[in-house]
């Protein structure tokens, strides 16, 4: 029975340690047959052959433009056979999940985009879902639901869009420069930019509250970030703060946003916690470097394998992190709150060390301790026992007896004082709730 119950402990740590599902990630292959983004396909073949020596994947996940805007001429169709045979050759996973970029839409349209680059959608539209395993959910958002380039001049939604842009945007769109002027976030409001539609919005939410309520956790590949600090502002969704606000009030949901549009990288954390990750375009690679790669998902946290670039200026972090905890809930207090709380915690710390030390400094008195917590029984034993001879006067009293005395007056003292800096230490942490006072023992159990 012993053997059996090491071998479940043994089974259940070893499933613990290893990942509950691993995916693989690239972004902006950008792929043309030019001598400028040729070399990006050898970047995607490389890192087919990394995913295949991580191990068995469960997906791959594009964070868009998979091709090259130069390939809109009459190009694309060939650019995206080559594109398909390099992602195929050699490789073990058959699901890859892409994000549509503005470069995937000048190539394909919409009306193209899903059957073209998209054959592991489920359903018919642009955003969906779908679970890599159980406790899990992965979304993929559509970044260009509300753009112009997603819909045709003259329609409802791109008038709609033109309308947004020019109240945001002092340029028209087919100016030189259509971002001139602008600064900061309002970069965003690009004609290549896009953002979530009411009803994708909508899904979204609801999405989060079935997860939340069935104590699953989320990954959104979204083509556009909703984090200002994880992507340069033209990475940045049109409505990024009502994704975000989506995002914050499912605390402890969603574990990661994967984005793709800021070729450069990039990586931060939000207030509760969950990590935003834009990996660095392929098309950007030097010749023979690289910008690739993995996460695997445990229980607990996500762990990061980047090969390659590094994130870039606008990241709130110039180097990708390994260990991502998930997050647990609430929000991430900031160094103020942090000092203050860690100041109140420190009053039980010192309380337990102090006791702690008295008790190796008191240690070797203890025959004088039991002689002062003697029981009530050896007090009334006492009582009936012949009246002892009368004690000697204190000056006349022997030096060991005398020492003991005083032994017993510092333990005394010493009593007393852990007793008001236990009172301290109570008062300063709090209205912390008391340890529950133990069950009276049945009277089956011993005593």
């Amino acid at each position: 029975m012993e053997s059996d119950a090491y071998s479940s402990f043994i089974a259940v740590d070893q499933e613990l340690a290893a990942p509950v599902y691993s995916f693989g990630l690239i972004a902006g292959t950008q792929y043309a047959d030019t001598p400028e983004l040729r070399h990006s396909l050898e970047v995607l073949k490389r890192a087919v052959q990394y995913w295949k020596s991580r191990g068995p994947l469960s997906f791959v996940a594009h964070l868009g433009n998979a091709l090259s805007a130069t390939n809109e001429t009459g190009q694309q169709w060939p650019a995206l056979h080559s594109f398909d045979e390099a992602r195929r050759n050699g490789n073990d996973c058959k699901q890859w999940h892409l994000t549509p970029g503005a470069h995937d839409l000048r190539c394909f349209g919409a009306s193209q985009l899903a059957a073209s680059v998209m054959p592991c959608r489920a359903g018919d539209g642009l955003y969906y879902a779908f679970s890599p395993a159980a406790g899990w959910r992965v979304l993929v958002l559509d970044s260009y639901d509300v753009s112009l380039l997603a819909h045709e001049p003259g329609s409802d939604a791109h008038t709609a869009t033109l309308g947004l842009l020019q109240t945001a945007n002092p340029n028209p769109p087919g100016a030189p420069d259509p971002l001139a002027g602008l600064e900061g976030e309002a970069r965003r409001w690009g004609p290549s930019g896009g953002g979530l539609g009411a009803v994708q919005l909508s899904w979204f939410g609801a999405q989060l509250e079935a997860a939340s309520r069935g104590n699953e956790r989320v990954i959104v590949l979204c083509h556009l970030s909703c984090l200002p600090a994880a992507a340069r502002p033209e990475g940045l969704l049109y409505n990024f703060a009502e994704a975000q606000a989506i995002v914050d009030a499912h605390p402890a949901t969603v574990a990661a946003w994967i984005s793709g549009a800021d070729g450069d990288g990039g990586y931060a954390r939000d207030a509760h916690g969950v990590h935003h990750l834009t990996p660095a375009a392929a098309a950007g690679c030097a010749i023979n470097s690289d910008a690739y790669g993995s996460v695997e998902v445990y229980h607990d946290r996500l762990k990061l394998h980047m090969v390659g670039r590094a994130p870039g200026i606008y990241s709130g972090s110039q180097v990708w992190p390994e260990e991502l905890d998930l997050p647990q809930g609430g929000k991430l207090v900031d160094a103020a709150q942090q000092g203050l709380e860690g100041l109140f915690a420190l009053f039980p710390a010192l309380f337990r060390m102090f006791v702690l030390i008295a008790t190796s400094v008191f240690a070797p008195l203890s025959p004088v301790l039991k002689m002062l917590t003697s029981n009530d029984d050896d007090a009334a034993a006492e009582a009936d026992a012949p009246a002892p001879a009368p004690a000697p006067a204190a000056d006349d009293r022997p030096p060991a007896t005398a020492a003991a005395a005083a032994a017993a007056s510092a333990v005394k003292s010493a009593a007393s004082a852990a007793a008001s800096a236990a009172s301290a230490a109570a008062v300063a942490v709090g209205a912390k709730e008391a340890p529950p006072e133990p069950p009276e023992p049945r009277e089956d159990e011993e005593v």
